[in-house]
């Protein structure tokens, strides 16, 4: 039974409170951002209504947002042919709702407070929220660190489903993820190697009890979205605006009696 709906009240489009210069009103694309595919990571933010330390108004989002398209310009362009942005301040859809929910919504139901699609111009490293005042202001380097390719012919996204995928959520608190950083440490062929991070022990937790629940010694790829940005030489701000990432693809065996220990400090893998 449906426990979340939602009325619209208004639909505006959202355009920078300054308009962009002309000289930047061509965004050329790196080549990063020419293969991502074309989806983006949806982000829902709940706010309780009696939390205090929280200074909410509705219309002061908005206005926030104009000020933030200003530096985010490209945002509220237009891409065009997958090699650059048109920087014409279109602007972007903003919607207005109310929403009444009795009960906590059920997981299906959050998909009604997405209400649309958009293209993917930053990855999830990069901190574009809207109206932080902490966020430093943006670099447009990306197409000078990765440079734009012909790309003629090339489907973005070709081969991407969205049928028949299943996601699950595992949380570890801070101490079990201690706790397993310490025991995949605590390991006689690590005693000149730095401890694993979170990243190394919660893989090599969750590959081997996939291991043991399949009795698939193989077992399934791994595979991880990597920041680019502190990797370069010299290393780039995470302001650095665009898809400066890369995808590392691990494929792991695990050997008879083997706990996972040899998972924590796999070999170094070049990016290109």
């Amino acid at each position: 039974m449906a426990t979340l709906s939602i009325e619209v009240i208004s639909k505006e489009t959202i355009k920078p409170s300054s308009p962009t210069p002309d000289h930047l009103n061509h965004y050329k694309l790196s080549f990063t951002d020419q293969l991502s595919p074309p989806v983006y990571n949806p982000m829902v933010l709940f706010y309780a209504p009696d939390h205090s330390d929280i200074e909410f108004n509705i219309d002061d989002i908005s206005n926030r947002l104009k000020s933030s398209l200003s530096e985010y310009y490209p945002l509220a362009g237009r891409l065009k042919e997958n090699r650059f942005i048109h920087c014409n301040d279109e602007g972007i859809p903003y919607v207005k709702t109310q929403v009444k929910c009795k009960n906590s919504p059920l997981p299906g139901e959050l998909n009604k407070l997405i209400p649309f699609q958009l293209d993917a111009l930053t990855d999830v490293t990069e901190p574009t929220t809207f109206g932080d005042d902490y966020i430093e202001s943006p670099q447009f380097e990306a197409a000078s660190l990765i440079p734009t390719k012909d790309l003629s012919g090339n489907v973005p996204g070709f081969g991407i489903t969205m049928e028949n995928i299943i996601t699950k959520r595992y949380v570890f608190d801070a101490s079990m993820r201690e706790t397993l950083r310490a025991k995949y440490a605590d390991n006689e062929g690590l005693e000149n190697q730095k401890q694993p991070s979170s990243v190394e022990s919660l893989s090599t937790i969750i590959w081997t009890r996939f291991v043991a629940v399949t009795k698939d010694e193989s077992g399934p790829e791994e595979l991880y979205t990597v920041n680019l940005r502190p990797r370069t030489d010299p290393p780039r701000p995470q302001s650095s605006f665009g898809n400066l990432f890369s995808i590392a693809i691990t494929i792991p065996i695990l050997k008879n009696g083997d706990q996972g220990h040899g998972f924590v400090h796999p070999k170094s893998i070049e990016l290109n």
